[in-house]
């Protein structure tokens, strides 16, 4: 009931300031099948967000989701330009970016771009024109596994959260806390797994 009321009395605009065309919304669900966010803004109509999904491997083209069926749980992303759109209330004093900024790409003319500055550098940017407020940076180091390849979810190479509490039981958070604070210290940009298991099993 109150996203219908969000939706249908256009009280997005107390937080954020854009302009939404007449009968849609800036609400963005999740494809049920793939788990897909259409950025296009979705038509809304009597209770309802008319979307389709932007995946074109999946076989779901155009669906439907009913904002008062709270039989299921309805995923909601406000896709925000920091450019053209101004938070009036923001609802976190912590923003968080991520993403592989370290990587260093290669271009056809034989350039290169270091994506640690201009992602970082692009962020500042457009937290001047949206705020006065500049976040600061926490640039952490790239973890090397067991293989030799980073440290990632997607190639499950990682050290898990279970592997900790099972060793140090409910004692497991001050032991990261010391280790992020071991690899501030010292500004490491490379860490490889014989130093991850000194400091966290050693």
């Amino acid at each position: 009931e109150g996203l219908k009321k969000l939706l249908s009395d256009g009280g997005i605009n107390q937080f954020i300031l854009k302009k939404v065309p007449v009968g849609h919304a800036l609400v963005f669900p999740m494809c049920e099948k793939c788990h897909t966010s259409n950025p296009v803004t979705p038509k809304y109509e009597d209770g309802k967000i008319f979307t389709s999904c932007s995946n074109p491997d999946c076989d779901i083209e155009k669906y439907e989701v009913d904002i008062l069926d709270t039989s299921r749980d309805l995923a909601v992303h406000f896709f925000i330009d920091p450019i053209r759109d101004k938070t009036v209330k923001p609802n976190a004093n912590i923003h968080v970016f991520g993403g592989d900024y370290s990587a260093v790409h290669d271009h056809a003319n034989g350039d290169s771009t270091d994506f640690l500055y201009t992602k970082v550098g692009k962020v500042i940017e457009l937290m001047r024109r949206v705020s006065k407020d500049i976040p600061d940076f926490l640039v952490g180091p790239t973890f090397y596994a067991r293989d030799g390849n980073k440290m990632s979810k997607s190639k499950d190479n990682g050290l898990r959260i279970e592997r900790l509490k099972e060793y140090y039981g409910n004692g497991y958070v001050e032991k990261v806390v010391d280790f992020i604070s071991y690899v501030a210290d010292r500004g490491f940009k490379h860490i490889d797994y014989q130093v991850l298991e000194q400091k966290l099993f050693g």
